[in-house]
């Protein structure tokens, strides 16, 4: 089955989020939710939502970065999709390549489950703060910024988006 790849991005961050557990058909309890989330992925959600700013910059230029052009991808799609500021993406992509490439994580910054609005933000004295739910939201925010900027273009700019999007947005899954 061929699925969207942003779609399935929001859907992974909802899940490692711990997002609806207590509806059907998990029907987790309020103690089992607080178990469950006690467990749940802190730096796959921070990769996640990376994916996601990878992608919408994809499908919004309608290419793939050239060799040594991924950072200034990135960085277009989180500011300008995404809403973050200059310094929130440069700490964010720092963060992105530090657990993607094994190198030192920032030492003296924080990812909390939820507690302010927005993905990131400066706490002081060189330290950050990572929302994961408020990733989850500027995601949403993000799609939906996206998708009405797209819908202003001509049909013709549509269909090539379209075919794009089919070629390079979707991942085959079992399920």
């Amino acid at each position: 089955m061929r699925i969207s790849l942003l779609l399935a991005v929001k859907r992974d961050i909802a899940f490692l989020r711990g997002l609806d557990l207590e509806k059907p058909p998990l029907d987790l309890t309020d103690e089992q939710k607080d178990v469950f989330m006690s467990r749940t992925p802190t730096i796959s959600t921070v990769l996640t939502y990376c994916s996601a700013i990878d992608a919408i910059a994809r499908v919004m230029k309608a290419k793939i970065p050239p060799s040594g052009k991924n950072a200034a991808f990135f960085k277009w799609s989180a500011k300008k999709w995404f809403g973050i500021t200059d310094s929130g993406v440069k700490v964010l992509w720092k963060l992105r390549n530090s657990s993607v490439h094994q190198y030192t994580i920032l030492a003296k910054s924080k990812i909390s489950p939820h507690g302010f609005n927005g993905p990131i933000r400066y706490v002081g004295k060189g330290s950050w703060e990572f929302n994961l739910n408020g990733m989850y939201t500027s995601l949403s925010n993000a799609i939906s910024l996206s998708y009405f900027e797209l819908m202003k273009k001509s049909l013709n700019t549509r269909h090539k988006r379209a075919r794009f999007i089919y070629r390079y947005g979707f991942v085959f899954t079992n399920y």
